[in-house]
């Protein structure tokens, strides 16, 4: 892969890019959209579950520390790194999706867009 990708920069060379270049279309909103709904429904399952994430604590290599349980019910799941990183996820995908249709209703760009 970086013997490919230093030939095509050999190649081809550095060329400019347009950085505000952004492509808007109704299947990527609709993409957006559904990853969005999609993720959102997944926080609500993790947020309902009735049954708790237990966490099991040990002091490796000392045995006169006792073990401590604790039980994570409903938004104390979110203590999780994995929870925080899927509702990034949600919040990006539902963000993308509204900048989408604000661009296809032709509204203004921000000036750092």
């Amino acid at each position: 892969t970086l013997g490919l990708c230093l030939w095509w920069l050999g190649s081809h060379g550095l060329q400019p890019v347009e950085l505000n270049a952004r492509v808007v279309s109704w299947p990527l909103a609709c993409f957006h959209a559904t990853i969005a709904i999609l993720a959102a429904l997944l926080l609500r399952s993790a947020y309902m579950d009735k049954l708790p994430l237990v966490s099991k604590y040990t002091v490796h290599g000392r045995p006169d520390i006792p073990e401590v349980t604790h039980a994570f019910y409903h938004s104390g799941r979110w203590t999780t790194f994995t929870l925080w990183c899927n509702t990034v996820g949600a919040v990006y995908f539902g963000v993308a999706f509204c900048a989408d249709v604000w661009m296809m209703s032709g509204g203004p760009l921000p000036p750092y867009a």
